[in-house]
């Protein structure tokens, strides 16, 4: 049995996969939404399941053997530097990206204690710069799907208005948050983004 929460789960299904598709789930570990991915294929495509550390790569084979997945390969970089090879490799790309977890507070209230505002500089850096990494990646066409356990507007709404100015190549489709009192779960946000022509921008 894998247990998700309900809000992580419904992030997913804004990828619109389909069996066959070239997927990268660009920050994986340890796997729970990587091996969702998988099951909404029928376990037919290929997923790159992409984590900074080395050692967390393990959970997701763990995963994805204890679950029966065999389309999934795990790899180890940092999502945040861009990768010439794999311009334009993608159908889809997950960013479920480092965030500050305000989303988790009922389960992590130790959060509100050590979070500080240069915390929350810091990580939306880091979030602009997977971003910028992983846009290039994804075909004319496809699909990029951002997503945060946070409610904090600077790490959702205003990243992807700031990532939107830049690259006129892509659209908003939809976003969403999940508050915790409505769905009475984990607090979490995603923008579906289409890539619509060929020319992306890079740093």
């Amino acid at each position: 049995m894998l247990i998700q929460n309900y809000s992580s789960q419904q992030i997913v299904r804004y990828l619109d996969v389909r069996a066959g598709m070239r997927v990268l789930d660009a920050c994986a570990a340890p796997g729970t939404k990587t091996q969702q991915i998988a099951m909404l294929m029928n376990n037919q495509g290929e997923i790159i399941a992409n984590e900074l550390h080395e050692n967390r790569t393990k959970l997701i084979d763990e995963l994805m053997e204890r679950t029966g997945v065999s389309i999934v390969t795990s790899r180890s970089s940092d999502a945040s530097v861009y990768d010439e090879h794999q311009k334009e490799s993608y159908d889809r790309v997950l960013l479920d990206v480092p965030c500050s977890g305000l989303g988790d507070l009922s389960h992590k209230p130790e959060i509100r204690w050590h979070l500080k505002p240069e915390d929350i500089d810091q990580i939306t850096a880091i979030q602009a710069k997977i971003l910028e990494a992983n846009a290039p990646y994804v075909k004319p066409g496809g699909i990029l799907v951002y997503s945060t356990c946070t409610l904090n507007r600077k790490e959702n709404e205003n990243r992807i208005r700031a990532f939107l100015e830049r690259h006129t190549e892509y659209e908003l489709c939809e976003e969403h948050t999940f508050f915790p009192f409505v769905t009475k779960s984990d607090g979490f946000y995603c923008a579906k983004l289409i890539r619509t022509v060929e020319t992306v921008q890079t740093k």
